[in-house]
């Protein structure tokens, strides 16, 4: 951070961010932390997202926020659905689905386990879903820009979520959503 940079307090489990109640950390990257939360009104559990740095205070959470607006626009059901956003002393968060499952980065070592003819055909079910997720941000001018393994996730129902659109390149817009 820059020496004239804030220093920001993250919230940690047990804490209130907005109207939401931490209650376990849930994932960690270079710039956010999600946790497992539920709102004041208890209804059910969501998973929120908040900024953990600011290293260019400005320019990262108008990102943050163009992140959640792109998001706010897409309904698929193998998209990753997002419901509310604010500001917690001054680090920017977002609320979406809770999905529990395992990513495909996980469920590929897995797969070495299992006969080649149900790695294929469990691969076959992930690649459709996800090629449906893709075909419908494209038909939008959209690009992902971070399809990996780790960045999919498989549900209990067989049912695939593609996830992390920080840095999607929406049309109209210069810089890409980091």
């Amino acid at each position: 951070m820059d020496e004239a940079s804030p220093t920001y307090k993250l919230p940690s489990v047990g804490e209130k961010v907005g109207k939401y109640l931490l209650l376990e950390e849930i994932g960690r990257g270079g710039m956010a932390l999600i946790f497992k939360a539920q709102s004041d009104n208890q209804e059910g559990f969501c998973a929120l997202k908040i900024m953990s740095r600011v290293d260019k205070e400005k320019e990262f959470k108008q990102r943050f926020h163009r992140e959640f607006k792109a998001l706010s626009r897409l309904t698929h059901p193998n998209v990753l659905q997002v419901f509310d956003s604010g500001e917690y002393n001054g680090l920017p968060f977002f609320t979406m689905e809770l999905l529990e499952g395992i990513t495909l980065k996980k469920a590929i070592k897995e797969w070495q386990k299992l006969p080649p003819t149900q790695r294929y055909s469990n691969a076959r079910n992930v690649l459709l879903q996800v090629t449906k997720a893709l075909s419908y941000i494209h038909q939008l001018g959209w690009v992902h820009r971070d399809v990996t393994p780790s960045n999919i996730m498989l549900l209990a129902d067989s049912s695939v979520k593609l996830m992390d659109f920080g840095v999607v390149k929406i049309p109209g817009t210069e810089l890409t959503v980091v």
